[in-house]
């Protein structure tokens, strides 16, 4: 699957914001199109939708839900029909997908210290532009189309902006929060948890790395065959349990911490936890262990645990 990656400001809340980004990974995952993807982000001042970063290319994409005709033009203000039969006023829809446009262009051009291309940019009506509607059919400046326009505008999004190591440079120099998925693209809770789990992580990794990292490797016997220690480590990880035995001192410590940074590494959530702390109660001793690490976890880190292994 080509590499996507999604940056946030904060989680997506509106359906349309969601059902388009929803499209464009569907899209460049089934296309193997590796992709910076920024949601929901500001840049002078202007918040918008969704910015595509292509390997030198790029489409920032203005969304619009609506059940009922919309009437506008490049000029001027806009309308919305509404169930009485009366029309709303609304923004210019065209003039805004333009104004991130250039939006973002100044944010490419003050980090890159230098004039870039313009992308390109798009107001995308979802799930189509409404029946009865007048609207923009779209120019060289914004393309104005419903869902099923997403594909054929990101093939076509210039080929002549920057390269994916830039947009990722771009992401983080602007604070943009990195997530692991489209559910945590649009979940506070689910984003929280990442973050915790990262936290605890980090702090795991200060604390049991340097020691790990201290074992010299020795020869294991596993069903009477010898093997590294290195692949008992990976061993456990696979095996989902395992029990080590020894003499005192041959390094059980140790490689029980070096399994649990592979585990660490494959995604799961360690805890070490010494079998003089156990009182019968596993939870508490979970949490007294991620106090230990880090005193913001304490009772949040099981339940964010989840569906991982700890």
């Amino acid at each position: 699957m080509a590499s996507i990656e999604i940056f946030i400001s904060e989680p997506i809340e509106h359906a349309s914001e969601r059902a388009t980004l929803a499209r464009v990974v569907a899209f460049l995952s089934a296309q193997g199109i590796p992709a910076v993807i920024l949601a929901n982000v500001y840049f002078g001042g202007r918040q918008i939708d969704l910015v595509i970063g292509l390997d030198h290319g790029a489409l920032v994409v203005e969304s619009k839900g609506f059940n009922s005709a919309v009437r506008g033009t490049e000029n001027g203000t806009w309308h919305v029909r509404l169930a009485s039969g009366q029309s709303k006023e609304i923004p210019n829809l065209y003039a805004q997908t333009l104004g991130e446009k250039n939006a973002l262009r100044d944010a490419m051009t003050a980090f890159a210290g230098a004039a870039v291309p313009y992308p390109d940019a798009a107001l995308v009506f979802v799930p189509a532009i409404p029946p009865g509607s007048t609207v923009p059919s779209g120019d060289f400046k914004v393309s104005v189309g419903g869902l099923d326009a997403l594909p054929g505008l990101i093939t076509s999004a210039a080929t002549r902006s920057w390269s994916l190591d830039q947009w990722r440079g771009f992401a983080a120099h602007h604070r943009l929060i990195a997530v692991s998925s489209l559910d945590a693209a649009m979940s506070p809770e689910l984003l929280d948890a990442e973050r915790l789990l990262s936290a605890y992580g980090d702090a795991f990794t200060r604390n049991y790395g340097p020691t790990a990292s201290a074992m010299i490797p020795v020869r294991c016997v596993r069903n009477g065959e010898t093997v590294s220690s290195e692949a008992v480590g990976e061993r456990i990880v696979e095996d989902g349990n395992a029990l080590l035995m020894g003499a005192s001192g041959c390094g059980k410590s140790l490689l029980s911490y070096k399994a649990a940074l592979i585990a660490l590494g494959h995604g799961d959530v360690p805890i070490v936890i010494p079998a003089k702390d156990f009182e019968g109660n596993l939870r508490d001793v979970a949490n007294r262990e991620a106090t230990l690490l880090d005193a913001r976890l304490t009772l949040a880190l099981p339940k964010k645990a989840g569906a991982s292994r700890y």
